[in-house]
């Protein structure tokens, strides 16, 4: 395991321990394969470390490489610290990162800092900035940043900060698609799955299983309930229902163990 610098160990490490009460919702976020939190949980383990276990040593040693300009251990720190995993005495720091890499067009960061937006973190005040939020978001895209598309999408198809375009949904949700994004994949079929022409549905279907053989959980979740139902064209059959649905369970456990007891 790669040690930390000896400047990051004057650090007080008590103070730094991977917070117990933001853990939960870090587990929710992985088995929800959020792309960002996968992205920091694989830069660590790569390096040799897991969470919350080896927490406090990951972080020293995440944080002295970032000083040194890596920008993988730069955006690795945004992301722990936007789940506040280390408390707020970290947030403005790797705020700031995030900003630099933002600035030099590094997509997953200007993911990072909208959702920094949204929470409000951004304004002095406290409160929520839609507006920055969705410029982040708009610049990601032009990046080609699938994540960005898919975040985008969901929000035109909810109304959220944005009028209610299904429409426009959609069509973000194709770039999503387009760009390797398996949650943007699923949530395409799953929209599509909806209508009622027989040929929309059986194109949602076909995007439902193209996101479950990306390996992504809530398309096989999805087709586990379709199977039982028999819905959307598909049959009716117990056995194909519960093997989605096991599959799906199989992931999001796997998943979760990426941030263990």
């Amino acid at each position: 395991m790669p040690p930390a610098s000896s400047g990051a160990a004057t650090v007080g490490t008590d103070a730094l321990a991977v917070r117990e009460d933001r853990l939960e919702s870090a587990r929710a976020l992985a088995v929800a394969q959020d792309p960002v939190l996968l992205y920091a949980l694989d830069y660590l383990q790569r390096h040799g470390f897991r969470l919350p276990g080896e927490g406090t040593q990951a972080w020293l040693w995440c944080k002295a490489r970032a000083e040194a300009n890596d920008t993988e251990a730069q955006l690795c720190c945004g992301i722990l610290c936007s789940l506040q995993l280390y408390g707020a005495n970290c947030e403005d720091d790797s705020r700031k990162r995030l900003e630099r890499l933002s600035t030099n067009g590094h997509p997953a960061a200007m993911l990072v800092l909208a959702g920094y937006a949204e929470s409000g973190s951004l304004t002095p005040d406290g409160r929520s900035n839609s507006a920055r939020m969705l410029e982040l978001l708009g610049m990601a895209t032009e990046q080609g940043y699938g994540p960005a598309f898919t975040q985008l999408g969901v929000l035109y198809l909810n109304g959220i900060y944005v009028p209610r375009d299904r429409g426009q949904g959609i069509a973000l949700l194709r770039q999503a698609a387009m760009h390797g994004d398996a949650r943007g994949l699923y949530l395409l079929g799953a929209a599509l799955a909806e209508d009622s022409a027989p040929s929309v549905q059986h194109e949602g279907i076909s995007y439902i299983v193209a996101a479950s053989q990306l390996g992504y959980a809530g398309a096989y979740r999805h087709l586990g309930y379709l199977y039982s139902d028999g819905s959307c064209g598909l049959p009716r059959s117990e056995e194909l229902s519960l093997a989605n649905f096991f599959q799906a369970t199989q992931i999001e456990q796997d998943t979760c163990a990426l941030i263990g007891e």
